[in-house]
């Protein structure tokens, strides 16, 4: 049975305890509305009449909420308030406790004891003070009041957690009060609120979240996928419990979102750069004699820029290693040259569009001229993007390929596969679940897509090419972020036919993230697929049989030859193009 409204438990990262932001707040308190409400102006001149609003959780206008307004305005350039929907009486501090804050993390029986107590002796009074009808009258009058006694004309509202219902709420065609919602960690929603839904919304999602499960998320897709004219997006927040800074944990171990191998010093040693979103740089582990890594200092770039992949080429033939990666945050591919030192030298940024959101870059020579270009995926644009090289070390205008309404793509590979000596490009697009794959006619210009769907809400995410079944022809396999959460495997039959012929599924509370083809031998590959850290069911092994029949086999210690590790949670499926007993092995965490 659908689910009607999520659980709308308190999450138990509410109860974290409470880290101020750095700095200090730069606006000032205001009354509007007869509330006390925190107001930053916005330096862009050419958009006034326009606001960000910000609604709090249940601990309402602490330093946090301030410190995030700044930085929003800041980067805007708009105005953003932040108005007390407490209205003087925020949940007390005492409330906090230390509380897990990261995926997979479980309370201790004295700690749950403890967050029972406290829910019933604190916040149960608190919500009942502060139910739908004290606290949306008080919303909906300082929004009415913003607009006709501020002179703003244009709102967007974003709420975490407890004002997080109330901005999905005011974003409903009932109230008609906002003209854009982005929800952060929302509690306590209903699918009713999303079919009432009536403006553009987008959700910050955290990797582990009770107030908006994967299930509950996957329904309000549903929903509004068949809502054309509301535009919807969905960005998940990897290693979270939350989804929306309110109170960070500095000391978490960074989130490297790309990663990349060469020789970046001329020393015949492998060295691995890697693209850190959180933090805006570019890290350099420089391999030493001793098979050990020594860490380089990290290469700024621009703030908010949040690279999230990376790739390696000489770009400007002069025989160093240069590097280019994706600027999600920025809208921009950047190119940075390589000193033949550990070092970088120059760099380019080249623009992939407004609100185009790269997400994947790889290289390789598309129009056979001895010159390295690069192919991007832009999931916010919809479209591929290929910059051909020109033979000064820079790169043509963008030239885009549509891959699909809403369909965007996460990831592109570069392979010929077709085997007529030009490359094609296979890209996993998220939205539309499935891939597509643009065949090449070796002078950088490419055909139409054709599209091979992965399954309902299985949302590919990564993909990875070699020849699985020993045909002499390259198959794509593709991770599945979403529904099913299964592995993919799909085997040419040209022209331009693909099968699915296989899948490695674990438990629906899993998300397969990212994931390796290596040889083994000269008989068949190895796959192995990196899982997210909070799988805690059984895994099922879906493979197909030389009659056509798929078969089932659930991994285990009893079933199949396993090994078990607390260091991993990673899946290995060796010989897949034939029925595996002792062949498939798995290595899990902790959890199990």
């Amino acid at each position: 049975m659908a689910t009607e409204t999520n659980d709308g438990k308190l999450n138990e990262c509410c109860l974290t305890e409470y880290r101020p932001l750095p700095g200090t707040p730069q606006g000032q308190i205001i009354k509007i509305a007869d509330i006390d409400t925190y107001q930053i102006l916005g330096k862009d001149v050419t958009s006034k009449g326009k606001a960000i609003v910000l609604l709090t959780d249940v601990f309402g206008l602490t330093k946090n909420p301030r410190m995030t307004a700044d930085e929003i305005s800041e980067k805007s350039g708009f105005d953003v308030y932040v108005p007390d929907i407490c209205n003087g009486d925020p949940v007390a501090s005492s409330f906090l406790s230390n509380m897990p804050e990261a995926p997979g993390e479980k309370l201790s029986i004295g700690a749950k004891i403890g967050m029972t107590a406290k829910m019933v002796s604190t916040f149960g009074p608190w919500i009942i003070r502060h139910r739908q009808a004290v606290t949306l009258p008080i919303i909906e009058k300082f929004l009415k009041t913003l607009r006709s006694e501020h002179g703003v004309n244009r709102i967007e509202v974003a709420g975490y957690c407890f004002g997080g219902y109330y901005a999905v709420l005011v974003g409903g065609e009932k109230y008609n009060l906002v003209d854009a919602v982005v929800g952060c960690h929302v509690s306590m929603t209903s699918k009713a609120q999303y079919e009432q839904m009536n403006v553009p919304i987008a959700f910050a999602c955290a990797q582990e979240d009770h107030s908006f499960s994967d299930a509950f998320r996957a329904e309000v897709e549903q929903i509004l996928a068949c809502k054309p004219d509301v535009p919807s997006k969905f960005l998940s927040t990897e290693g979270t419990v939350h989804g929306f800074a309110a109170r960070p944990n500095p000391d978490n171990p960074v989130v490297m979102k790309g990663l990349a191998v060469g020789d970046f010093n001329n020393d015949n040693r492998l060295d691995i750069i890697t693209a850190n979103s959180a933090i805006d740089n570019v890290g350099l582990f420089l391999g030493y004699v001793t098979e050990d890594f020594l860490i380089s200092p990290a290469y700024s770039i621009e703030p908010s820029s949040l690279p999230t992949s990376i790739a390696v080429g000489d770009f400007n033939n002069d025989t160093r290693l240069d590097i280019v990666i994706a600027n999600n945050g920025t809208n921009n591919i950047m190119i940075l040259d390589g000193s033949g030192y550990g070092t970088f030298v120059s760099q380019t940024n080249y623009s992939t569009g407004n609100d185009s959101q790269p997400c994947w870059v790889a290289v390789s020579d598309l129009n056979n001229d001895n010159l390295l270009d690069i192919v991007v995926a832009n999931s916010g644009a919809d479209n591929v993007g290929i910059f051909l090289a020109n033979g000064s070390g820079t790169f043509l205008n963008q030239m885009t390929y549509f891959t699909g309404l809403r369909s965007q793509p996460y990831s592109v590979v570069i392979v010929d596969f077709d085997n007529d000596t030009h490359l094609d490009i296979a890209v996993a697009s998220y939205g539309s679940n499935s891939v597509g794959v643009f065949f090449g006619y070796g002078n950088g210009s490419f055909g139409n897509q054709l599209i091979f769907y992965t399954g309902y809400q299985s949302h590919p995410y990564a993909l990875a090419v070699g020849d699985v079944n020993n045909d002499n022809l390259t198959d794509i396999i593709a991770t599945n972020n979403g529904y099913g959460k299964a592995l993919t495997r799909a085997s040419p039959h040209w022209p331009g036919i693909f099968n699915m012929l296989g899948k490695c599924m674990k438990n629906e509370c899993c998300c397969p993230t990212d994931f390796t083809l290596t040889q083994q031998g000269s008989n068949h590959l190895r796959i192995q697929v990196q899982f997210d850290n909070h799988c805690k069911e059984p895994l099922d092994a879906v493979l197909p049989l030389p009659s056509g029949f798929n078969i089932v086999l659930p991994v285990s210690k009893d079933k199949l030859n396993c090994t078990l590790s607390d260091d991993s949670n990673m899946l290995t499926v060796d010989n897949i193009d034939r029925p595996p007993c002792s062949d498939t092995a798995v290595r899990r965490g902790a959890a199990l």
